[in-house]
């Protein structure tokens, strides 16, 4: 079981705003809007309050707030588009936020383990709405982990079994939970955010239908320009279609393609050694190629490593003995983003043709497709 952190999913899912330029919906000329943000600051610390732009994979400061003699602040902000915005209080306590055309007003006490209260901005508040699904989720699978820690050092198979089957339901459930505040939110660049709790083969005819519609209503927004390329990425790598072809070098620089694997039943396995997961699911991928290797099944691992050395070891510590090939560009990988690859371990299937049958097989789950698909 695991857990996507906030954070990384914040500036995952905020990295769609790196590649084009685009101004909102309602902003001639320029674009640019004159934001009051002010707040109210209990207990402060010693420092500085940062204002953080999300810029790509990066927060980037972008303003300094210093708290008057009565604990507040109040700074005016030239904001161009609708954004992704961060406030850092004293490295102890952040707020994430969404600046448009609204004034903002927050209210924060560092002592307090409570989140800071952000009002005037309905953007923001879609946010919250999506990350208070995605924290009630997360406390019931860390709830289930520890139950399922005990189970194991208990060697309660059928109790592990139970739990795995629930934790499945419990992701169900976020994912449902998070489509149903999407559905219901006015169009907002919040709901770009949003999509990094779906999954991309699981939730494609949602995806595309909410691009559609932000395309409609915010059609100049780089949030929604960036999402919608993305979705149509997505429709090169969903069930049924042809799998692109993937040319990268092995650990020895020899250049290798996916497509030289033609005519077998092909596993396509995105992992890295530093992704404990992956390396725990690696034994379940030799047992498959050990048992289907002869009826015609091959294995084409793509690392997201950045170091070859700690790349090769794993190979040979873990018995990888099938085709792998690494450009050590760890998620900015060239076979990660045209396979719009954002978490790991991930797998797809492809048959005979080079189609794609099945994403993200693992397990048990991956030998029954396996069996029947080459079992006798």
């Amino acid at each position: 079981m695991k857990i996507k952190n906030m954070n990384v999913a914040l500036l995952a899912l905020f990295a769609l705003a790196s590649c084009s330029q685009g101004q909102s919906k309602d902003k001639p000329g320029t674009g640019d809007d004159i934001v009051v943000l002010q707040g109210t600051v209990q207990n402060p610390a010693s420092g500085h309050i940062i204002l953080e732009e999300v810029q790509g994979n990066n927060v980037v400061p972008v303003d300094t707030f210093t708290l008057g003699a009565d604990n507040t602040f109040k700074e005016n902000l030239t904001v161009k588009e609708p954004g992704f915005y961060r406030l850092n209080f004293y490295g102890k306590k952040m707020v994430n936020l969404v600046l448009d055309d609204e004034n903002v007003q927050i209210t924060a006490d560092i002592e307090n383990a409570e989140q800071p209260k952000v009002e005037g901005s309905k953007d923001t508040e879609y946010l919250q709405q999506i990350n208070a699904v995605v924290m009630n989720s997360q406390q019931k699978v860390r709830a289930l982990e520890e139950e399922y820690i005990k189970a194991r050092n208990e060697q309660n198979a059928a109790r592990m079994k139970e739990l795995e089957e629930r934790y499945l339901e419990l992701e169900y459930e976020k994912k449902e939970q998070v489509k149903d505040k999407l559905r219901n939110m006015e169009s907002s660049i919040a709901q770009v955010y949003g999509i990094s709790y779906l999954s991309q083969e699981e939730d494609f005819p949602f995806l595309d239908s909410l691009s559609n519609r932000l395309q409609k209503d915010l059609p100049d927004s780089k949030y929604v320009k960036d999402f919608t390329q993305g979705v149509n990425n997505m429709r090169s790598t969903v069930v049924g279609a042809t799998a692109p072809e993937i040319s990268l070098p092995n650990p020895q620089g020899e250049t290798k393609n996916l497509s030289d694997l033609r005519g077998n039943v092909v596993l396509i396995d995105f992992w890295a050694a530093w992704c404990g997961p992956c390396r725990r699911e690696n034994p379940n991928v030799v047992k498959a190629y050990n048992k289907y290797n002869s009826k015609g099944f091959e294995v084409f691992g793509v690392s997201l490593d950045r170091n070859r050395e700690d790349w090769v070891k794993a190979i040979e510590k873990d018995g990888l003995v099938w085709t792998q090939v690494s450009d050590l560009k760890y998620f900015n990988s060239e076979a990660a983003q045209k396979y719009n690859i954002n978490a790991i371990p991930a797998t797809i299937l492809l048959d005979r043709d080079g189609k794609i049958i099945a994403r993200n097989l693992r397990g048990a789950a991956l030998e029954e497709k396996l069996e029947e698909i080459l079992g006798e």
